[in-house]
Parts: C-alpha cells; structure tokens; sequence
C-alpha cells in the first residue's frame, strides 16, 4: 500500500565483498537523491536496479529498511541530479 510515507528506492550497487559477518552492502537511491547504505545476508539481495519501497518511521523519524531485511541502514550523501538520471535511465 502506497501512502504519504512510503519512498521508492532503486538499488544502485552491491559490494560483493562481504565483511565480518558475512553481509553485503547495498546501495539504494531514490529519484530526490536520498540515499541509504544497507547491509544484507545473500539471501536478501535483489538484482541491481530493482525497485522497493520503503516506509518512514515516524516514531524514529527513519527508514523502515529493517521491514525488509534490511540491517545497519545509515543515510549516506545526497545523489547529485547527474547520479540519479544514471541510475534510473
């Protein structure tokens, strides 16, 4: 269900280096420019260029990445214009 709070998100990259607990980050940007690091086990990861959305805690005031497998979300740098029309074209 689509609603005020919901935001779409793109999954720009994958490193495919996992680290110490064997997870993966992953890098997803919505069309504004926002976006979030995240980590996933394998079984948690979609193809570069998927699509999800993602709810707006408003309790916390953040991304509900957790909803979807998500673990360690962190808000990273803002896309410039340029990065977003790269990875939505």
């Amino acid at each position: 269900m689509k609603n005020s709070f919901d935001k779409g998100f793109r999954l720009a990259s994958v490193e495919y280096n996992p680290g110490g607990f064997g997870l993966r980050t992953l890098t997803f940007v919505a069309r504004d420019g926002e976006a979030w690091r995240v980590k996933a086990s394998d079984g948690h990861i979609p193809k570069v260029g998927s699509d999800v959305r993602v709810r707006l805690n408003g309790t916390r005031n953040v991304r509900d990445w957790d909803t979807l497998g998500y673990e360690f979300a962190e808000p990273i740098h803002r896309m410039s214009k340029q990065v977003v029309r790269a990875i939505y074209s």
